[in-house]
Protein backbone atom coordinates (compact mmCIF):
# COMPACT_ATOMS: atom_id res chain seq x y z
CA UNK A 1 0.00 0.00 0.00
CA UNK A 2 2.99 2.33 0.29
CA UNK A 3 2.67 2.91 -3.45
CA UNK A 4 -0.84 4.33 -3.10
CA UNK A 5 -0.95 7.22 -0.63
CA UNK A 6 -4.23 8.51 0.78
CA UNK A 7 -5.85 5.24 -0.34
CA UNK A 8 -9.40 4.72 0.90
CA UNK A 9 -12.71 3.29 -0.16
CA UNK A 10 -15.59 5.64 -0.95
CA UNK A 11 -19.04 4.28 -0.16
CA UNK A 12 -21.27 7.27 0.55
CA UNK A 13 -23.81 8.01 -2.22
CA UNK A 14 -22.40 5.27 -4.47
CA UNK A 15 -24.02 1.94 -5.36
CA UNK A 16 -22.73 -1.21 -3.67
CA UNK A 17 -22.52 -2.85 -7.11
CA UNK A 18 -19.23 -1.03 -7.75
CA UNK A 19 -16.52 -0.64 -5.16
CA UNK A 20 -14.85 2.76 -5.57
CA UNK A 21 -11.47 3.68 -4.12
CA UNK A 22 -9.42 6.87 -4.31
CA UNK A 23 -5.74 7.59 -3.82
CA UNK A 24 -2.68 9.39 -5.06
CA UNK A 25 -0.98 8.35 -8.26
CA UNK A 26 1.31 5.36 -7.73
CA UNK A 27 4.53 6.36 -6.00
CA UNK A 28 3.59 10.04 -6.26
CA UNK A 29 6.45 12.36 -5.25
CA UNK A 30 5.04 15.89 -5.58
CA UNK A 31 4.14 16.32 -9.25
CA UNK A 32 2.14 14.45 -11.87
CA UNK A 33 5.20 13.31 -13.81
CA UNK A 34 6.57 11.40 -10.80
CA UNK A 35 3.93 8.66 -10.93
CA UNK A 36 5.52 5.25 -11.31
CA UNK A 37 3.51 2.05 -11.48
CA UNK A 38 5.55 -0.77 -9.95
CA UNK A 39 4.86 -4.47 -9.65
CA UNK A 40 4.20 -3.92 -5.91
CA UNK A 41 1.56 -1.29 -6.75
CA UNK A 42 -0.13 -3.67 -9.19
CA UNK A 43 0.03 -6.55 -6.71
CA UNK A 44 -1.73 -4.38 -4.11
CA UNK A 45 -4.50 -3.64 -6.61
CA UNK A 46 -4.94 -7.34 -7.33
CA UNK A 47 -5.03 -8.17 -3.60
CA UNK A 48 -7.70 -5.49 -3.12
CA UNK A 49 -9.72 -6.82 -6.09
CA UNK A 50 -9.36 -3.59 -8.03
CA UNK A 51 -9.72 -4.34 -11.72
CA UNK A 52 -10.11 -0.81 -13.12
CA UNK A 53 -8.14 2.42 -12.87
CA UNK A 54 -9.48 5.81 -13.90
CA UNK A 55 -6.57 8.26 -13.94
CA UNK A 56 -7.08 12.02 -14.01
CA UNK A 57 -3.34 12.69 -13.94
CA UNK A 58 -1.91 14.94 -16.62
CA UNK A 59 0.30 12.10 -17.84
CA UNK A 60 -0.74 8.59 -18.92
CA UNK A 61 1.10 5.49 -17.81
CA UNK A 62 3.97 4.34 -20.01
CA UNK A 63 3.55 1.52 -22.52
CA UNK A 64 5.42 -0.83 -20.18
CA UNK A 65 3.13 0.11 -17.27
CA UNK A 66 0.06 -0.40 -19.46
CA UNK A 67 1.34 -3.85 -20.42
CA UNK A 68 1.82 -4.71 -16.74
CA UNK A 69 -1.77 -3.67 -16.00
CA UNK A 70 -3.10 -5.62 -18.97
CA UNK A 71 -1.20 -8.73 -17.89
CA UNK A 72 -2.76 -8.37 -14.44
CA UNK A 73 -6.27 -8.07 -15.92
CA UNK A 74 -6.65 -4.44 -14.87
CA UNK A 75 -8.45 -2.04 -17.21
CA UNK A 76 -7.05 1.49 -17.46
CA UNK A 77 -8.73 4.66 -18.66
CA UNK A 78 -6.82 7.93 -18.81
CA UNK A 79 -8.60 11.28 -18.61
CA UNK A 80 -5.85 13.92 -19.01
CA UNK A 81 -6.35 16.85 -16.63
CA UNK A 82 -3.72 19.40 -15.59
CA UNK A 83 -2.97 19.80 -11.88
CA UNK A 84 -5.12 22.35 -10.01
CA UNK A 85 -7.68 22.41 -12.83
CA UNK A 86 -10.95 20.58 -13.18
CA UNK A 87 -12.07 17.66 -15.25
CA UNK A 88 -14.52 18.93 -17.85
CA UNK A 89 -18.23 18.28 -17.64
CA UNK A 90 -17.81 15.81 -20.52
CA UNK A 91 -15.01 13.99 -18.66
CA UNK A 92 -17.21 13.69 -15.55
CA UNK A 93 -20.03 12.27 -17.66
CA UNK A 94 -17.63 9.92 -19.46
CA UNK A 95 -16.25 8.69 -16.12
CA UNK A 96 -19.79 7.93 -14.94
CA UNK A 97 -20.64 6.06 -18.17
CA UNK A 98 -17.32 4.19 -18.02
CA UNK A 99 -18.10 3.13 -14.45
CA UNK A 100 -21.56 1.92 -15.46
CA UNK A 101 -20.00 -0.16 -18.24
CA UNK A 102 -17.82 -2.04 -15.75
CA UNK A 103 -19.22 -5.38 -14.56
CA UNK A 104 -20.94 -5.61 -11.21
CA UNK A 105 -18.55 -6.16 -8.34
CA UNK A 106 -15.86 -4.13 -10.06
CA UNK A 107 -13.25 -2.49 -7.90
CA UNK A 108 -12.44 0.93 -9.37
CA UNK A 109 -9.53 3.13 -8.34
CA UNK A 110 -9.67 6.85 -9.13
CA UNK A 111 -6.51 8.91 -8.89
CA UNK A 112 -4.90 12.11 -10.13
CA UNK A 113 -1.56 13.15 -8.66
CA UNK A 114 -1.81 13.95 -4.97
CA UNK A 115 -5.27 12.38 -4.68
CA UNK A 116 -7.42 15.37 -3.72
CA UNK A 117 -8.59 18.10 -6.16
CA UNK A 118 -9.16 16.25 -9.43
CA UNK A 119 -9.82 12.95 -7.68
CA UNK A 120 -12.26 14.62 -5.29
CA UNK A 121 -14.02 16.30 -8.18
CA UNK A 122 -14.52 12.97 -9.96
CA UNK A 123 -15.70 11.22 -6.78
CA UNK A 124 -18.16 14.06 -6.15
CA UNK A 125 -19.28 13.91 -9.78
CA UNK A 126 -20.00 10.19 -9.49
CA UNK A 127 -21.93 10.76 -6.26
CA UNK A 128 -23.97 13.51 -7.91
CA UNK A 129 -24.76 11.25 -10.87
CA UNK A 130 -25.97 8.42 -8.66
CA UNK A 131 -28.14 10.75 -6.53
CA UNK A 132 -29.40 12.76 -9.54
CA UNK A 133 -27.75 15.89 -8.21
CA UNK A 134 -29.08 15.62 -4.66
CA UNK A 135 -25.96 14.59 -2.73
CA UNK A 136 -23.47 15.42 -1.49
CA UNK A 137 -24.30 19.03 -0.68
CA UNK A 138 -21.82 21.67 -1.85
CA UNK A 139 -20.60 22.48 1.67
CA UNK A 140 -18.95 19.06 1.98
CA UNK A 141 -17.28 18.94 -1.43
CA UNK A 142 -14.01 20.51 -0.18
CA UNK A 143 -13.97 19.14 3.38
CA UNK A 144 -14.99 15.55 2.69
CA UNK A 145 -13.99 14.93 -0.93
CA UNK A 146 -11.00 17.27 -1.26
CA UNK A 147 -12.39 19.51 -4.02
CA UNK A 148 -9.82 22.33 -4.13
CA UNK A 149 -10.45 25.03 -6.71
CA UNK A 150 -13.15 27.42 -7.79
CA UNK A 151 -13.14 25.78 -11.25
CA UNK A 152 -13.75 22.36 -9.70
CA UNK A 153 -16.68 23.73 -7.70
CA UNK A 154 -18.06 25.44 -10.80
CA UNK A 155 -18.00 22.29 -12.95
CA UNK A 156 -19.63 20.29 -10.14
CA UNK A 157 -22.30 22.96 -9.71
CA UNK A 158 -23.01 22.80 -13.45
CA UNK A 159 -23.22 19.00 -13.27
CA UNK A 160 -25.51 19.10 -10.24
CA UNK A 161 -27.82 21.63 -11.90
CA UNK A 162 -27.97 19.69 -15.18
CA UNK A 163 -28.77 16.46 -13.35
CA UNK A 164 -31.60 18.14 -11.44
CA UNK A 165 -32.93 19.70 -14.66
CA UNK A 166 -33.02 16.27 -16.32
CA UNK A 167 -35.49 14.92 -13.75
Amino acid sequence: MDSWRRFREVTQYLPPSHRVFRSSAPNYMGSDDTQRLTSDAVEFLKETDINTIMSFNRFPYSDAELATLSNAGITYRHFPVDDFTSPSLDQLRDAYEFMLDRPGGSGILIHCGYGHGRTGTVVTGLQLHFTRGESPVVSVWPAVNGVETRGQIEVLTSLRDSLKDDQ
